[in-house]
């Protein structure tokens, strides 16, 4: 049984300002035990490639690939949680602004690709990186950094697209972790798989799992006006490794002017 975490609403007096409007274009737990076919293209590119879903989370392994049918434009931002397994050579990409096309090749798709890894082929170095996937079949337009990645850990992400810049704040960062100055598009899906196995001719990375839980796409619009008098925040309570917490807890509500960490 999949624990559900206490879930919370809080309302806050606010003062008057500029109106942010968030809608949810996407959104999937995972829960159900099938990849949800109306939200989801999938896609097993290979003899070895697999999509499953599972206790909670989609599972990928040697390519298998989803891509949401429902299109999201700048400005908006993803969240969701990502675990490898298995193999510590291979990844998993979350490709904003794709077209769903395959690339030459490994079957990739066009987009601006965010990708997660413990380690390179040849070095354990840029676990975590940005840049553009394109028809070229190459990786342009890198922003790389070299930061520790375990497997069979859960880690949270969160990926702004403003539509000039990609800013990823990894594992509950509150400032940015890692950013890509960017307005090249391919379209405006996104696309989620793992690195390619044996059948595509990667021994290294063959039998390599990637999973990922709790996705969701926000669209962002400003717009002019007056903030309401009060604001309700809801959201789930987890512990530090992101698992649900259930019974009857305490909670203090502090306000800040200033991001802090």
């Amino acid at each position: 049984m999949k624990l559900r975490p206490i879930l919370f609403l809080v309302t806050v007096l606010t003062a008057t300002g500029q109106l942010l409007a968030q809608n949810t274009v996407l959104t999937d737990d995972f829960n159900d035990g099938l990849v949800d076919t109306t939200k989801w293209t999938l896609e097993t590119p290979f003899g070895d490639s697999s999509v499953s879903e599972a206790s909670g989370y989609v599972e990928f392994q040697n390519r298998g690939r989803i891509t949401s049918k429902i299109g999201v434009d700048a400005p908006y931002e993803v969240r969701g949680r990502f675990q490898l397994s298995n193999v510590e050579r291979s990844n998993i990409k979350i490709v904003l602004r794709s077209d769903g096309a395959d690339l030459p090749g490994a079957s990739e798709t066009q987009g601006v690709a965010v990708r997660f890894q413990v380690r390179e082929d040849a070095s354990i170095a840029n676990q975590i990186a940005i840049f553009h996937n394109d028809l070229s079949g190459t990786q342009t337009g890198s922003a790389q950094l070299t930061t520790p990645l375990s497997l069979d850990q859960w880690y949270d992400f969160r990926i702004v697209d403003d539509g000039a810049r990609v800013s990823l704040f990894f594992d509950g960062a509150t400032t940015e972790t890692l950013g890509l100055d960017t307005s090249w598009s391919a379209g405006n899906l996104i696309s989620i798989y793992n690195r390619e196995g044996a059948a595509a001719g990667s021994s290294i990375s063959a039998g390599g799992i990637a999973r990922v839980d709790r996705f969701s796409a926000e669209s962002q619009a400003a717009g002019t006006g007056t903030v309401p008098g009060t604001i309700n925040y809801q959201g789930r309570l987890t512990d530090g490794n992101s698992d649900p917490v259930t019974g009857n807890v305490s909670m203090t509500l502090k306000l800040f002017d200033a991001a802090t960490e």
